[in-house]
């Protein structure tokens, strides 16, 4: 897989003064402290990675080889205080490790650009545990630290020039290869998420994991640390980027041929249902990256709002199979949800808004079959009292179940669909969930000569069913028909 990769970082205005700054600091304190070791920064991860494939970056961060982030900050603005050029604030962000921040963090702006500073470092993990022993440590340290080669490149501004001390960053970027810098089980023992890391790279870049990193990531004893050593937000930070990336589907695939489809996509509930749809979940994986995307090439209606519902529906449609299963709600333990959306809120930490959207879709196969079924046959306030309820959902749903029927059958349900989809937009029923009561209820009482009373709602509903079937009266016939309308006694 051949990468067009420039040979050398070409730096824009705003990146060259930044780097002139550091360079002009640097060599200002090497002179005022010539018996220490000399003073190197070094633009280190992504940012090195995106110059290379020649795309702009934003995410600037720095090393140091012999201070802190936060000393080195604080001397840099002392610098620059002492020409009368521009400072911003500092902001250290200290260690955290719950939160895998091991070391600490320095932020500031330059040129209106925020960078953060921290220092070069080497980290030794345990087996009980993802938070490693943090040190100081040199660039080599650094580099083998990461988790691809191709992220683990190194900018020395001090010598305008690119660092490659795992030997094979630089080549792996130019073939589209990802791969560990130390041995990937090792790698990955000590921090399972490196593996979703990596195949959110590959499904961002479309780019091939290395056969070996990829057996690795096979391996049942990572997939036990992932549980263990690994937290839910940690795993909603890849799937979300990885979910949301121009190629999902590729992220499945690999997901799936991993195994590691129940891994994360996981329930603590159990039952001989669940096995045997755990058991058959990368074989579903599977099944839909070799279907929906060959969908989307042949459906230009689906392919131009998919990108508006892209990770809510994936997600359900990788969960379609616990449709009718429920379990304890996370936040409210006595009360049982849909499963799908225990797994999409417990197991991966999704927000609660994509909670809601996947338990609307997998929840709605059987009812929605029917109405794509029978809907051009119902007058029009059934259909839109149907569409009411599914709210704001109701085309995710609708293609969501176009995709699960497409999955089964192929192109035979996918006509029913786009006339029943056609039927819906020739009604004028695309955003019947917005409609409101020609009148509210205050009006309505007062109109009635009535005390406002629990008979107002089923009076409403009646209204609301005489205007989905009367769209074009206005609101003074309505006032004229009202009795009529709402047959009271």
């Amino acid at each position: 897989m051949f990468k067009m990769v420039a040979s050398k970082i070409q730096l824009n205005k705003v990146e060259s003064e930044i780097c002139t700054l550091v360079k002009e600091f640097c060599s200002h304190y090497n002179k005022a402290n010539a018996e220490t070791e000399p003073l190197v920064a070094r633009i280190t991860g992504g940012w090195v990675r995106d110059k290379l494939l020649g795309n702009d970056s934003n995410d600037l961060d720095i090393a140091i080889n012999n201070m802190t982030g936060e000393q080195f900050a604080e001397k840099l603005c002392a610098f620059l205080q002492d020409r009368g050029l521009e400072t911003h604030s500092l902001h250290t962000i200290d260690k955290n490790p719950s939160k895998s921040k091991h070391l600490e963090t320095c932020t500031t702006k330059l040129f209106d650009v925020p960078v953060d500073f921290v220092n070069l470092r080497s980290e030794e993990y345990t087996m009980e545990s993802r938070i490693p022993k943090v040190e100081f440590g040199t660039p080599y340290d650094d580099a083998m630290r990461r988790d691809a080669t191709l992220n683990a490149m190194f900018y020395n501004i001090t010598e305008d020039k690119i660092e490659d001390f795992t030997k094979k960053g630089f080549q792996d970027l130019n073939d589209g290869i990802l791969r560990t810098p130390l041995p990937p089980r090792q790698t990955f023992i000590d921090d399972p998420l490196r593996v979703l890391r990596l195949i959110r790279f590959a499904s961002r870049f479309n780019f091939q994991i290395d056969p070996q990193t990829y057996q690795a990531m096979r391996d049942p004893g990572i997939h036990q640390s992932f549980n263990h050593k690994i937290s839910k937000g940690r795993v909603y930070t890849e799937m979300h980027k990885t979910l949301t990336s121009a190629n999902p589907f590729y992220a499945l695939d690999l997901i799936q041929g991993a195994h590691l489809s129940r891994v994360i996509f996981t329930t603590n509930e159990s039952s001989p249902e669940i096995e045997s749809i755990y058991e058959n979940l990368d074989q579903h994986l599977k099944s839909l990256v070799e279907t929906i995307p060959k969908l989307l090439k042949s459906h230009t209606t689906f392919a131009s709002v998919f990108p508006g519902m892209q990770e809510p529906l994936i997600l359900s449609l990788v969960l379609s199979g616990f449709k009718g299963l429920k379990g304890p709600d996370p936040a409210k333990p006595k009360n049982s949800i849909p499963l799908a959306g225990v797994i999409t809120k417990e197991g991966l930490n999704f927000p609660n808004t994509q909670v809601d959207n996947v338990i609307a879709c997998v929840e709605s196969e059987d009812s929605y079959h029917n109405l794509v079924k029978n809907g051009k046959s119902m007058k029009r306030s059934e259909l839109g009292f149907a569409l009411r309820k599914l709210g704001k959902n109701w085309q995710m749903v609708h293609f969501y179940n176009l995709c699960l029927d497409y999955l089964r059958h192929g192109d035979e349900p996918i006509p029913h669909y786009d006339e029943f989809y056609k039927h819906v937009h020739d009604c004028k029923l695309d955003d019947v969930y917005t409609l409101k009561h020609i009148i509210n209820g205050k009006e309505l009482a007062k109109l009635l000569d009535r005390k406002p009373g629990i008979w107002m709602g089923e009076t409403l509903d009646r209204i609301l069913i005489w205007q989905l079937d009367n769209p074009d009266i206005s609101k003074e016939t309505f006032i004229e028909n009202l009795n009529d309308i709402v047959h009271l006694p």
